[in-house]
């Protein structure tokens, strides 16, 4: 299943002491990649991560996510949500037809 993950700073972060942590946090987010259990990310225009994970469940994907070092060490955390598929577009279709 797909699972939308976004994080969210517990407590504000002063990014740039963290230049080495931030490279770790790319590497490990590659090899997830990678390894096909991160499908997407993006940041929001607030500075949030935003990922797609692949994954059975919600808590798996937070296991998936606690890999990474800036969750690992307590610098963000995710709130994460299974995303279901569309289905607004069999109301389009005469019933029978679908």
């Amino acid at each position: 299943m797909k699972i939308l993950a976004i994080s969210k700073e517990p407590q504000p972060v002063e990014w740039e002491l963290y230049e080495e942590l931030l490279r770790e946090e790319a590497q490990t987010l590659h090899q997830l990649y990678l390894a096909g259990l991160v499908r997407e990310f993006y940041f929001t225009s607030g500075g949030d991560a935003v990922l797609i994970l692949e994954s059975a469940s919600e808590e798996e994907a937070l296991n998936i996510l606690q890999k990474l070092p800036l969750v690992d060490r307590g610098l963000i955390t995710f709130e994460v949500t299974e995303l279901a598929p569309y289905t607004g577009f069999s109301r389009l279709m005469p019933k029978g037809r679908e």
